[in-house]
């Protein structure tokens, strides 16, 4: 090659966002894959609804398909499609880059031989220091046959020769002479200048050699001509441009409608494999739920039964309760009666006034009284005990104070701890203690505490009566030294009718009724009651009643 020769950098620089272009529609090849797609997809689905039908009807006992099986159904079917698109339209816009990026590079190539063959034929046409703009002025019929002899079998619809400006020389195209290439970017001459450019472009219509008119999608590569001399030099501006056109329309449709089929059927094959595989685990909690709506009926059915037999029993039960409470109010007041007239003459006949009674009949009639004050004192407690049931159980507080009302106790019961050697002690108070409360019930409260106290204790024990002001309330307890009460008693000690049963408890008299009034009775002071004991160790029995 003499005077001229092209040098091409390694490097090319994609400069699509600044050609000129337009939306182009789809080639038919892309419309058919897309067609073909919607109906692969339709096809999927229908199969996937038909499978998801088939496997619910084939449940046993469940005539009607599954409420779950029809939703995640519809839904896949929903997502499927979504993710198909989805898919296909970043994948696409991926796919078409990277096609158009190996095209680019191809013809960038492509290009360059094409332009050392066409400055090579032209080279002794160009003036020494002129360029390819000499040898076309010098006869442009010959340029133009050595450039159709250059792009001959090759892919190539349009050759433009520009000058150093960027303006158009020479072109295949003949309603491309008025252009210039300086007039689209500074940064692209600047580009040219450092080596040869490839750009794409969109539905560009060019005039073939021809003649014929059509619209293609090209890449435009942009080689640049130096001179001979310029040859291990500095930076220097080219002295003529060609601009080579590569048709690459059915290219890249093919490229990407190829690879869009296959992204398009892997997606799909993906999106029904998951579709089956999560149908199976719907279907499994579809049937497991239905057998625990089932096994939950059953157990309602059964529940509603025991309820019913519950509510029949809980009224028999109250109407026994009634009964017993009606019985034992009547019992009571028919015992009162007779049993007032034994104790009031057994009281009478121990006077002896007309002294014709025996020492042993005088001990008699003694037992035959204090049988007869016990079984008075157990009517009182049934008679309690119904009017508590009934609701019939009445108080009358007032207002008085702590200190001498035990004092007024303990003297009531002295005579029991004297028969027994035993010492009640009542410890003082660091303050006046008052309270609102029903006297005679609270003293009720005392005296069957401090019985029991005493009758649960050995002779020659001390039972300790002590009573504080504690958390806006005043607490009384009864401490004695007796036999103890073990854990699993305490909690049935205030039930009506229970008693401890222990040899050194068996033989003690007892109704078992009294702790069970005494509790009734502080609770409907608002207050309450507990114990605190051991085996072998004593008891403390505390109650406590809301200060006044």
């Amino acid at each position: 090659m003499a005077g001229v020769r092209v040098r091409a950098l390694e490097r090319w620089r994609f400069m699509a966002g600044k050609a000129s272009a337009r939306p182009r529609p789809a080639p038919s090849t892309t419309a058919g894959t897309s067609a073909a797609t919607s109906g692969t997809a339709a096809s999927v689905a229908g199969s996937t609804a038909t499978a998801g039908t088939s496997a619910a009807a084939s449940v046993p006992q469940t005539p009607r398909p599954f409420p779950l099986v029809r939703y995640y159904t519809l839904a896949s079917v929903v997502v499927i499609a979504v993710a198909l698109v989805a898919v296909i339209l970043v994948t696409s816009q991926s796919e078409r880059r990277s096609v158009i990026s190996r095209l680019e590079h191809e013809s960038d190539g492509e290009a360059r031989l094409v332009a050392f063959d066409l400055v090579e034929r032209l080279s002794l046409q160009a003036t020494a220091g002129g360029g390819l703009s000499t040898a076309f002025a010098a006869n442009s019929d010959n340029a133009q046959r050595a450039i159709l002899n250059s792009i001959r079998g090759r892919p190539i619809i349009r050759v433009d020769v520009l000058d150093q400006g960027g303006a158009i020389v020479y072109s295949t195209d003949r309603n491309a002479r008025e252009s210039t290439l300086a007039d689209e970017s500074s940064e692209l001459m600047a580009a040219i200048d450092a080596g040869s450019v490839s750009r794409y472009g969109v539905d560009r219509e060019i005039t073939l050699t021809n003649g014929a008119k059509d619209r293609f999608d090209i890449v435009e590569s942009l080689i640049p001509v130096f001179p001979e001399s310029a040859a291990g030099e500095g930076p220097v501006k080219p002295y003529a441009i060609l601009a080579i056109y590569h048709d690459v329309t059915e290219s890249v449709s093919n490229a990407t409608a190829g690879v869009e089929r296959i992204r398009i059927m892997s997606v799909v094959g993906t999106m029904a494999a998951l579709f089956l595989a999560l149908l199976g685990v719907v279907i499994q909690g579809e049937r497991a739920i239905r057998r625990s709506s089932q096994r939950l009926a059953a157990a309602l059915d059964q529940e509603r039964e025991l309820r019913g037999r519950l509510d029949d029993q809980n009224h028999e039960l109250t109407e026994a309760n009634e009964a017993k409470i009606k019985f034992l109010s009547a019992v009571s007041h028919e015992l009162k009666t007779p049993l007032t007239g034994i104790v009031a003459f057994t009281d009478l006949l121990r006077l002896n006034r007309d002294a014709n009674l025996t020492a042993r009949q005088m001990e008699q009639l003694t037992i035959i009284e204090r049988n007869g004050r016990r079984l008075d004192s157990l009517v009182n407690d049934l008679l309690d005990l119904s009017r508590i049931e009934r609701g019939t159980f009445e108080l009358s507080p007032t207002r008085w104070e702590i200190a001498p009302f035990l004092a007024e106790v303990a003297g009531s019961v002295g005579a029991i701890y004297a028969g027994k050697r035993q010492q009640l002690v009542c410890e003082p108070f660091e303050q006046p203690l008052w309270v609102v409360a029903d006297r005679d019930r609270i003293g009720q409260v005392m005296i069957n505490l401090l019985s029991n106290a005493s009758k649960y204790s050995l002779a020659d024990t001390q039972v300790t009566v002590s009573a504080r002001f504690e958390s806006e309330r005043t607490c009384i307890a009864v401490s004695d030294q007796g036999f103890g009460i073990a854990k699993e008693d305490q909690a049935s000690l205030f039930t009506e009718f229970y008693r401890i049963n222990t040899p050194a408890t068996r033989d003690i008299p007892g109704s078992g009724l009294g702790l069970a009034i005494v509790k009734s009775i502080v609770e409907r002071h608002g207050g309450g009651i507990s114990v605190e004991s051991a085996t072998g160790k004593g008891s403390t029995f505390s109650f406590w009643l809301p200060q006044a």
